[in-house]
């Protein structure tokens, strides 16, 4: 990860064991999560394994951002239709920008950046899940070239979701 550390001006770092409070935290600002068990052990789950990367997004010392993928991941949701083609796909499973950051590009970059990781680790594309009602959302994954490909409701939580794709 270090030629995508500098090639953002080392604003995008990787988590390690080390500094793994800092995805934590800011997953508990921008989720909401407050059990400080499963955080820890989603944190660690992304600093420590080969098949999952964290990527933090910093704003001179200040954490602005995460993004999470997985290299191998069938996570679908349970009521998510059967899709062709994500064998092969690497899963972006979660990204998020603190909300007094967005817009500034930060979420794009973390993008690229877990696209590079994705790639280097022999993908040829991503796939992510979201919720329909999340414009903002949409906008960011069309922008970055993810097309949807699916939209199911999710029963256990009465959502409309969507499932989109980004072939490299």
């Amino acid at each position: 990860m270090e030629g995508l550390e500098k090639k953002f001006d080392d604003v995008i770092i990787g988590v390690t064991p080390e500094n793994v409070g800092v995805l934590m935290e800011l997953r508990s600002i921008i989720d909401g999560v407050k059990d400080t068990n499963k955080l820890r052990n989603e944190a660690e789950s992304y600093s420590q394994g080969r098949n999952n990367k964290a990527l933090i997004s910093k704003l001179g010392e200040i954490p602005a951002g995460f993004v999470e993928a997985k290299l191998e991941s069938d996570d679908l949701p349970g009521d998510a239709p059967r899709i062709e083609g994500l064998n092969g796909l690497a899963e972006l499973s979660r990204i998020g920008v603190i909300e007094e950051y967005r817009g500034k590009g930060i979420a794009t970059k973390l993008i690229s950046a877990i696209e590079e990781w994705a790639r280097q680790n022999g993908k040829k594309g991503m796939w992510l899940d979201y919720l329909a009602s999340n414009e903002a959302a949409s906008r960011l994954y069309a922008r970055t070239g993810y097309t949807d490909v699916a939209q199911f409701l999710d029963n256990k939580k009465n959502k409309t979701r969507r499932i989109a794709t980004k072939y490299f």
